[in-house]
């Protein structure tokens, strides 16, 4: 059983437009995956980003420090007089 040729530019032309098909289905499918994953990023990074504004609002509260550049270093220098490169020499011993 032999085919005409135009049996097989059939074949190959309905192989082709498969190939496409599955080929658009994947890469949609991926692309809609790596779009749920950035999503998911931006949003973890934002649960974040309010996680640490509410510790930095409490930790003003609790200190009675203003909110500022550096808390923790303006709060050591207001509290005790030390800045940072004097708790270094007091944490090393020098």
């Amino acid at each position: 059983m032999s085919r005409s040729p135009g049996d097989l530019r059939t074949l190959a032309a309905r192989t082709v437009v498969v190939a496409a098909a599955a080929l658009a289905v994947v890469s949609t499918a991926a692309l809609i995956v790596v779009s749920a994953e950035v999503l998911l990023l931006v949003f973890a990074g934002l649960l974040f980003s309010v996680l640490l504004s509410s510790a930095a609002d409490a930790l003003v509260r609790v200190s009675g420090l203003r909110r500022g550049r550096g808390v923790g270093a303006h709060g050591v220098r207001a509290r005790w007089g030390y800045g940072w490169d004097d708790i270094g020499t007091l944490a090393l011993g020098l």
